[in-house]
């Protein structure tokens, strides 16, 4: 049951045996548990481990599918996400639009990398780019915004070139900053 729940995921000999380790320690607090019950403590009997243990350690450690995708950004897409989190943070009309324009979260993203000071921030086809990945691997929704009066649907943020699409997050916010939180080269700036 591991291996093949482990092998269709990530296929990581370490998290197969990572979740092999915490089913163990289940059964051991499980047996420690009944143990304290019991009044004879001379007889030794040792834990088994069962398929709900397995089950139990597999969902405790594998988590949601949003958290997983988000872990598998990249360090530039997380960077993304930073600057989308800090715009939505600062800026209460980002909060109630239904997007936020790729042009404004391209200036964060850039006033981010240089707080980090560690690297040069990416060309606007380059973060196109990153965005376009995001959206495939279903993190983040691009859409194009009807200009004008009668369009309704405006995005918040600075005019440019880019401005005639917005961005949205998919996944929950605090599942961002979870991983936001777990990427220790963002330690600087969080």
């Amino acid at each position: 049951l591991c291996a093949r729940k482990v092998a269709a995921t990530s296929g990581d000999l370490r998290k197969a045996l990572d979740v092999c380790r915490h089913a163990m320690e289940l059964a051991e607090a499980e047996h420690k548990k009944r143990q304290g019950d019991k009044e004879n403590p001379d007889v030794v009997v040792t834990p088994r481990v069962s398929i709900m243990h397995v089950a139990k350690a597999l969902s405790a450690l594998s988590g949601s599918q949003a958290v997983q995708k988000l872990d598998a950004l990249n360090f530039q897409q997380k960077l993304v996400l930073y600057a989308h989190v800090q715009v939505v943070a600062s800026n209460a009309q980002a909060k109630r639009a239904l997007g936020l324009a790729v042009s404004a979260l391209y200036a964060e993203y850039r006033v981010v990398c240089g707080r980090l000071n560690m690297l040069a921030p990416v060309t606007r086809s380059e973060f196109l780019d990153l965005v376009s990945m995001m959206e495939m691997q279903g993190v983040v929704a691009v859409e194009a915004l009807k200009n004008g009066r009668r369009g309704g649907r405006r995005a918040t943020g600075c005019p440019g070139a880019a401005d005639d699409r917005a961005l949205r997050l998919l996944v929950d916010e605090s599942d961002v900053r979870r991983a936001l939180s777990n990427t220790p080269a963002l330690a600087p700036i969080l």
